[in-house]
């Protein structure tokens, strides 16, 4: 159907990052339980569970095949045709977490990277706080995707509670554990003054918090300067 374009979008659970030690990503095939192995028979190579506050969250994008009758598939698709593509980005949950405006966004870049000119646009998302249709914010973003894309028809299918298996994206997502099975992550070292400020936070808001004030702090030192050169 050529100008109709079928999408389904939603995040991914988060991934654990272990702050100081390597934390289990939790994704395990088969019987496989307790520690991520590493270079041999289960030995404890990483935290099963950690008061970490890094997180990576997926957030894919699914462009559906659009089947030509009701048994056909919406995941069918290959190279050439471009259909049942899937699309992940990875953000930093704790200075980039999930709003529908990184969510729009994101569906325009990857309509416009990959040489789309939608006219109607189909959009499939969970019925979670990013993608509820009762909040303004979530009504002005879709309106500014609306008017960027030059939209002639605009649909978007929330949901409804529990009920994100029949999410398209959702199904398309189980591909994705099998890069994260067996795996442990651990954030990379920051400067000294950084680990010092951030060692007494317990939480990813705290360390947000932290952040602000290393901002405002750099605000008031250059004012300074400003002051001095005036």
């Amino acid at each position: 159907y050529s100008g109709i374009e079928f999408f389904g979008q939603d995040d991914k659970a988060k991934i654990p990052v272990g702050d100081k030690v390597p934390v289990a990503t939790g994704v395990r095939p088969g019987k496989l339980k307790g520690f991520a192995p590493v270079d041999g028979p289960n030995p404890m190579g990483a935290m099963d569970h950690d008061f970490h506050n890094s997180n990576i969250i997926p957030s894919v994008e699914l462009r559906c095949n659009i089947p030509n009758d009701i048994s056909g598939s919406f995941f069918l698709g290959d190279k050439e045709s471009g259909f049942g593509q899937i699309f992940v980005s990875l953000k930093d949950a704790t200075f980039e977490p999930s709003n529908i405006f990184d969510h729009c966004a994101s569906l325009i870049s990857t309509t416009r990277k990959i040489g789309l000119n939608p006219t109607v646009l189909v959009l499939q998302t969970d019925g979670g706080p990013d993608h509820s249709l009762k909040r303004v914010a979530v009504q002005l973003a879709l309106v500014g995707m609306f008017k960027e894309l030059d939209l002639d028809h605009l649909v978007v299918l929330r949901g409804a509670p529990n009920g994100s298996a029949r999410n398209k994206v959702e199904r398309s997502m189980s591909i994705l554990n099998i890069g994260a099975a067996n795996v442990s992550l651990k954030r990379g070292q920051m400067p000294e003054w950084a680990e010092k400020r951030v060692s007494h936070c317990g939480s990813m808001q705290a360390v947000r918090d932290e952040a602000r004030k290393v901002d405002a702090q750099r605000e008031k030192a250059l004012e300074q300067v400003r002051d001095l050169e005036e």
